[in-house]
C-alpha cells in the first residue's frame, strides 16, 4: 500500500486525468478532443479537422467505426477500468466533501466494483494550523 498527501485542487486534476484515460480505453477518442479542446482553446474550425483525426486513430487502433466500449465491456483494457474505479473512488469522496447532506446522484451511492483489484480507499487528514 502507498500513502500520497495532495489537496483537493490535485484531487480534482487526478479525477479529470483518470477520467480521460478510462474514456480513451473505452474508445472515446472524441473525448481528447473536447477535453484539450477546452485547455488549449482550440477554435471550431480546427476542431473539425481534428475530429476527422480522432476517428481516424480510432479506427486505426479499434474495430470500432463509430461508438464505444462500455466500460464493463471485455473490449475495455483492464488499466481502463481500474482507473474508472479510481476515479469514481475520488468522486464520491469529493461529493461528500463538497455536499456533506449528501444528493440524489449516484456519485453519493460509491464507487461501482468491476476489476479485481481493490477498491482504492481516501480518508481526509485533518491539517493542524
Amino acid at each position: 500500500m502507498y500513502k500520497l498527501t495532495v489537496t483537493q485542487a490535485h484531487v480534482k486534476l487526478m479525477i479529470e486525468a483518470l477520467d480521460l484515460y478510462s474514456r480513451v480505453g473505452c474508445g472515446q477518442y472524441q473525448e481528447v478532443l473536447n477535453t484539450f479542446g477546452r485547455l488549449f482553446k482550440v477554435p471550431n474550425e480546427k476542431r473539425e479537422a481534428l475530429g476527422k483525426a480522432c476517428r481516424e486513430i480510432k479506427e486505426g487502433l479499434t474495430d470500432l467505426s463509430d461508438g464505444y466500449y462500455s466500460i464493463t465491456s471485455n473490449e475495455t483494457p483492464e488499466k481502463a477500468k481500474i482507473s474508472y474505479e479510481l476515479m469514481k473512488v475520488l468522486m464520491h469522496k469529493i461529493a461528500w466533501e463538497e455536499h456533506p447532506e449528501g444528493g440524489h446522484l449516484h456519485i453519493f451511492d460509491g464507487p461501482m466494483k468491476i476489476t479485481k483489484e481493490p477498491l482504492a480507499t481516501i480518508k481526509k487528514e485533518e491539517t493542524s494550523s
